[in-house]
């Protein structure tokens, strides 16, 4: 955030469609759209830079390392999670979706967690600690349902 941002007008200052001088602060001024990125780059490695910006200013600038660090923390995150989340989908041998169907998970500790699989076959689980579970899904007078487990861990 710019503590305070120069008021000056542009189209006033002396100098090209690059760079101008205010000579109020006495210091050059460039146009953002002027510049390629490696330009903008050395120049910020030499301090601070006045700059231009035609048009409507954006919020906040970021620079892409900025915006590369934010993208593999938002990516990792779940890597350092306490808690999860799991999907169960059941479906019939012909592929259809079995709603209604109760579905049961138990740790080693002996705490279990029960859901019913909505109208699409799926019961969620949310906030669960990580660990291992067993899965049990029974049907309202079918008894247990036999279960094939296809597990699959994504970010």
């Amino acid at each position: 955030m710019i503590q305070k941002p120069c008021n000056n007008d542009w189209k006033q200052m002396s100098g090209d469609d690059r760079r101008r001088h205010c000579v109020d602060c006495g210091k050059d001024v460039h146009a953002v759209s002027a510049y390629s990125d490696s330009e903008w780059a050395a120049m910020a490695a030499g301090g601070n830079i006045c700059a231009y910006w035609e048009g409507e200013t954006p919020s906040t600038l970021r620079s892409r390392r900025a915006i590369v660090a934010g993208a593999l923390l938002t990516a990792i995150a779940p890597l350092f999670a306490d808690n999860g989340t799991l999907l169960v989908t059941t479906t019939d041998v012909t592929g259809g979706q079995i709603a209604g169907a109760t579905v049961t998970l138990s740790r080693a500790d002996g705490k279990e967690s029960t859901g019913v699989t909505n109208r699409a076959g799926v019961a969620e689980f949310a906030g669960l600690p990580l660990g291992d579970y067993a899965v049990r899904v029974s049907m309202a007078g079918s008894g247990e349902v036999p279960t094939q487990l296809l597990a699959r861990r994504g970010i």
